[in-house]
């Protein structure tokens, strides 16, 4: 078994072992019992039971990074108790193992202390979470002692929320400053302002800081302004200008990668499998789609690596086999794809491939996808909720249902349209849902990454939607298309579409590689 197995079962084991029986009363022995893994080995991965603790905050602060993306702009106050309250409602969550942590989160120098060095990425995701909600405030001016202050404040909420045995005291807490800033919110405008939040935050020191200097400040926001130049966003938006808000959910992230001279790392769920749908694409494995896609992803690595020159590491979390069963394709078949993107990945070292095999090692396909719904998914009306107070996840629901019905069309079925289209919904909710536990695994076992998606976003977000190649569709992906050659460049298309237009289908190496139109190549 691989250590990445071998982690997940451990973090899954150590979870269930904090719901059964506290945090307190949880021994690296139990998870070991629980686990069925020697305790000799367990060290390699989790040296004290605090370090299964880091990760619980990872999860946690993966919800809340969602959360401060789908703030509407408005008020700090208003923002800022959102945030609030939405953290005091993981917390109850996990009331008994939290609390329980209070004594070792309160020790600066201990593994999990609110302000050890050793919890320095933890503040980070958590200072891009408040930085979120300054950035995006309507009647506030977006100045880092703001958010810095805030970032102290809502420690004090924590720590009152372990106080008292239902939170209570906390949520009243909440309201009285949402009174308090709704009041002070304009001041904090005025150059007094400002000097008199610097004289508060002083204290604080650099802990909350990771853009220790100009320089480190200034090339986190190339990186991300570089990122940007390829977003893939909801059609009608434009990237032409990048604002504070839109930097926000990820500025401490690169900035502390920047800062610690550590390798910049991304995470990009994508390249699952070829759609089994012929009409859309030319076969079941890579193509000169995804080669050039990978090569596109390639040059952006170099061009980041060319400031950072620690380097940069792309993660393809290829979630092929997280979906397989839902969306039509055999599991055999994505390893196969899986396989020879492996082969094209061999030229291109900045790029990895990760996917389920990798994490859960010896578990059957079906297994695995059994243990990830079980340890890393919503409930079906937990997410029904999501998509009716969320409209990025509506869209995305939408185009999901879009590409599934697409795919049920071109395979051939005996049901009339709209019984496709009906099945075909239903689909797109389990993959949406498929898709958001794979997204909260990959946040835990990735959590010093900025996160991509393949999937068109907001202008804010806690993910960047990226492009890989031209296309006039904003949806279109190289496992849902193929590649056209044309005589002033290439882009994305449906195979059907273009070879209705004139298009010839090229080979190479005995396959299917891609589509050229004759006539503007003369």
């Amino acid at each position: 078994m691989t250590p990445a197995p071998q982690r997940i079962r451990l973090l899954e084991a150590a979870l269930a072992q904090f719901a059964e029986r506290g945090f307190a009363e949880t021994t690296l022995a139990s998870v070991a019992s629980a686990s069925g893994i020697p305790l000799h080995e367990i060290v390699a991965f989790y040296p004290s039971k605090y370090a299964f603790a880091m990760d619980l905050y990872h999860i946690l602060i993966a919800d809340l990074e969602e959360g401060a993306a789908q703030l509407a702009p408005g008020p700090l106050a208003d923002r800022f108790a959102a945030i609030l309250n939405r953290k005091l409602d993981l917390l109850d969550r996990h009331r008994s193992a939290f609390r329980a942590l209070i004594a070792a989160a309160v020790d600066s120098e201990g593994p999990i202390g609110v302000l050890s060095n050793s919890t320095s990425v933890i503040r980070s995701r958590m200072s891009s979470v408040i930085w979120t909600a300054v950035a995006g405030a309507t009647d506030c001016p977006p100045e880092a002692t703001v958010g810095r202050l805030l970032y102290g404040v809502h420690l004090g909420i924590v720590l009152l929320w372990t106080q008292d045995t239902d939170g209570a005291m906390a949520r009243t807490a909440v309201r009285t400053l949402h009174g308090l800033l709704s009041s002070f919110a304009p001041f904090l405008a005025t150059p007094m302002g400002v000097t008199q939040l610097e004289r508060l935050t002083a204290p604080l020191g650099e802990r909350l800081n990771t853009a220790v200097n100009a320089d480190v400040d200034g090339r986190a926001r190339w990186v991300l302004h570089r990122l940007m130049s390829q977003r893939r966003l909801h059609p009608g938006l434009s990237s032409a200008s990048i604002t504070e808000d839109q930097l926000a959910p990820h500025l401490e992230i690169v900035r502390s990668a920047l800062a610690s001279d550590q390798p910049l790392e991304l995470v990009l769920p994508a390249f699952p499998a070829k759609s089994p749908n012929p009409e859309k694409v030319l076969g079941k494995l890579p193509d000169m789609a995804e080669l050039v896609a990978l090569r596109s992803l390639q040059r952006l690595c170099d061009d980041l690596t060319a400031l950072h020159p620690p380097g940069v590491r792309l993660h393809l979390c290829s979630d092929g086999l997280v979906c397989a069963d839902v969306v039509g394709v055999a599991d055999a078949d994505v390893t196969a794809y899986g396989e020879a993107l492996d082969a094209i990945l061999s030229d291109l070292p900045s790029l990895t491939r990760v996917d389920l095999s990798h994490l859960f090692g010896e578990a059957t396909p079906a297994q695995a996808r059994a243990r990830l719904l079980a340890g890393w998914s919503e409930t079906a009306e937990e997410l029904h909720q999501k998509i009716e107070s969320t409209p990025a996840l509506a869209h995305q629901l939408d185009g999901l249902h879009r590409f599934l019905f697409e795919d049920a069309v071109g395979v051939g079925s005996e049901q009339s349209r709209t019984q496709l289209r009906k099945h075909a919904r239903e689909l797109a909710f389990e993959t949406l849902r498929r898709s958001r536990a794979w997204g909260r695994l990959l946040a835990t076992c990735f959590p010093h990454a900025v996160r991509l998606t393949i999937h068109p976003q907001p202008l804010v977000s806690e993910k960047i939607g990226i492009h890989f190649v031209p296309t006039a569709d904003a949806w279109l992906t190289p496992w849902h298309g193929a590649a056209l050659v044309e005589k002033d460049g290439f882009q994305l298309v449906k195979v059907k579409l273009a070879l209705e237009n004139g298009a010839t289908i090229v080979h190479r190496d005995g396959r299917a590689s891609h589509l050229e139109m004759d006539k503007s190549l003369d």
